[in-house]
């Protein structure tokens, strides 16, 4: 039996629809869509953030962040609702439960890179989030924000200390002037006493 060139064609093209039905319903299984459950945290900023960023508990990868969505809050400020994929099993096969009061902490990058997010459970567990609870965000401050932060307190502190130095040094100064002064006195006193002295003697 000859092949035609159609025949190959046609053949290709069914086996590689057969492959991608075969990959969306693994994908669309159970086993792999449910692998991970969304939550959300808000914050006012997102330095370094940026979808696929990793999601750590205990400084172990347990998530990531699939989406970021900004918005406006009740007082009118831009905040951003950031959505933390969280896987549902570790790689023991052990269920991650997450309880209600756990923290986000967004950790910006050291200088350069992406940042990322760490979830702070509370010190005693509770009940575990639910699919798509909201939990709050905080944000922890940039390397580049505490080395300006720690600029302007040493500049600061600096200042203070030459001020202080300053005023150190006029009263010194005044203290030097008034001890010039006295023994200028003294010096002109005994030059008086010693011109005066023969008469005194001679009167004696």
């Amino acid at each position: 039996m000859k092949w035609e060139p159609a025949d190959l064609t046609v053949g290709a093209v069914v086996l590689g629809a057969a492959l991608i039905l075969a990959a969306t319903l693994v994908w669309l299984s159970p086993a792999v869509s449910q692998r991970s459950y969304p939550i959300f945290a808000e914050f006012d900023r997102i330095d370094g953030i940026a979808e696929r960023a990793p999601v750590y508990l205990r400084g172990y990868e347990v998530g990531r962040v699939s989406a970021i969505t900004p918005h406006l809050d009740e007082g009118g400020e831009l905040v951003f609702r950031v959505q933390l994929n969280v896987y549902r099993r570790l790689a023991s096969g052990d269920s991650i439960h997450l309880p209600v009061g756990t923290r986000a902490r967004l950790m910006p990058p050291p200088v350069i890179g992406t940042a990322s997010i760490v979830l702070q459970p509370p010190l005693r567990g509770g009940a575990p989030l639910e699919p798509g609870d909201v939990i709050p965000g905080e944000r922890e401050p940039a390397i580049l924000d505490q080395v300006q932060t720690l600029t302007v307190e040493l500049a600061g502190e600096l200042t203070d200390a030459m001020v202080s130095a300053r005023i150190l040094i006029d009263t010194l100064t005044r203290t030097v002037r008034e001890a010039n002064r006295t023994v200028s006195s003294a010096n002109r006193a005994v030059e008086t006493l010693g011109d005066e002295l023969p008469a005194l003697l001679a009167a004696v």
